[in-house]
C-alpha cells in the first residue's frame, strides 16, 4: 500500500473510530460459537493479520436485519480492527459503522489476493 493511500485510510478510521454497534439481544450461545470461529478462522480474510486481539466475527447480514443469521456459520467471516487499517470498518462496514458490504467475501478475496501478489 502507498504512503497517499495509508494516509488517506488512516484518516478514514481515525475520524470513525468509535465502533456504534447496533444494540441487538444476544443469542446465549453467542459468545461459545464466537470463540469457536475465532480458533478456526485465526486470520483476517482481507489482509491476512493474525494478532489474536485484532480479530473480529463480523456477520455478513447484521444481527439486527436478520437475528435468525446470528449463529449461521455460513453468515461469518473473520476480519481484523487494526489500528491501521481496521479491515472490519472497510470491509465489512464500507467505512461507515451504520452500514454492512453485501459483497464483503468476494471484495476480501480481491483484496487479499491483491496483497499476495504484489511487487
Amino acid at each position: 500500500m502507498n504512503d497517499y493511500v495509508r494516509k488517506w485510510l488512516s484518516n478514514i478510521v481515525a475520524n470513525n473510530q468509535t465502533n456504534p454497534r447496533v444494540t441487538v439481544s444476544r443469542s446465549p450461545q453467542w459468545h461459545a460459537l464466537r470463540i469457536k470461529w475465532l480458533e478456526e478462522h485465526k486470520v483476517c480474510d482481507a489482509c491476512g493479520i493474525t494478532t489474536k486481539a485484532l480479530l473480529e466475527v463480523h456477520h455478513k447480514v447484521p444481527v439486527h436485519i436478520d437475528p435468525s443469521k446470528e449463529l449461521d456459520w455460513g453468515n461469518l467471516i473473520t476480519l481484523c480492527e487494526s489500528p491501521s487499517h481496521n479491515c472490519h470498518l472497510i470491509f465489512g462496514h464500507l467505512l461507515n459503522w451504520k452500514s454492512f458490504n453485501k459483497n464483503v467475501v468476494q471484495d476480501t478475496q480481491v483484496f487479499y489476493t491483491k496483497l499476495c501478489n504484489r511487487p
